[in-house]
């Protein structure tokens, strides 16, 4: 595949440490149904989506960027219109049942895409009896992708490490000129 036409850089987002809030989706919808946290980190679109219910989980500066438990990433209106206007079919932005200024959205990445580079990244891995996850990684200290494999995707998570999300260069340059707040990059590319 040519690097024609994208960039070949990306970057892993990660939650800035500062001291920021700290956020928790609630575990039931305000009609006491159980919140399925998984569903909006596994790379699949959530049919019908209710508005998800959150809180704050612990106070400080409130940022764009905020990662809860279950890899779920909640995110200001302002982050997730620069996300679907690069990324449209790469995403779902479901609204948030949230008593915090502004809007913010639940922000369900769907581009799940087969390119760590195994060789290069430093990461731990399930044996290969495990009954769920035989031989796939289940931690890691660096993840390193393959750039030609994440080819032009601007926003994903890679397969068999979902709780990473990775940027393109362009994706995080848009977020920069606006001064999105809450990330930091970790360059994932060779």
């Amino acid at each position: 595949m040519s690097n024609v036409g994208f960039d070949m850089n990306h970057y892993q987002m990660v939650m800035a440490t500062d001291s920021r809030w700290l956020l928790s989706i609630c575990h039931h919808f305000p009609d006491n149904t159980p919140v399925d946290k998984w569903a909006y980190s596994v790379c699949q679109v959530v049919s019908n989506p209710s508005p998800v219910p959150v809180k704050v989980k612990s106070t400080g500066d409130i940022v764009d960027y905020n990662q809860t438990a279950f890899g779920v990433l909640v995110v200001s209106e302002k982050m997730a219109d620069i996300v679907e206007s690069l990324a449209p079919s790469e995403v779902q932005c479901i609204p948030v049942l949230f008593d915090a200024p502004g809007t913010w959205k639940v922000l369900n990445i769907l581009n799940c895409v087969d390119c760590i580079d195994h060789n290069r990244s430093v990461i731990d891995y399930s044996p290969w009896d495990h009954a769920e996850k035989p031989g796939k990684p289940r931690g890691g200290r660096k993840l390193v992708i393959d750039p030609e494999r994440a080819g032009d995707a601007n926003m994903f998570r890679p397969r068999d490490w979902k709780v990473a999300e990775v940027v393109s260069e362009r994706m995080r340059e848009a977020f920069d000129s606006v001064g999105i707040t809450g990330i930091e990059y970790w360059p994932v590319t060779p």
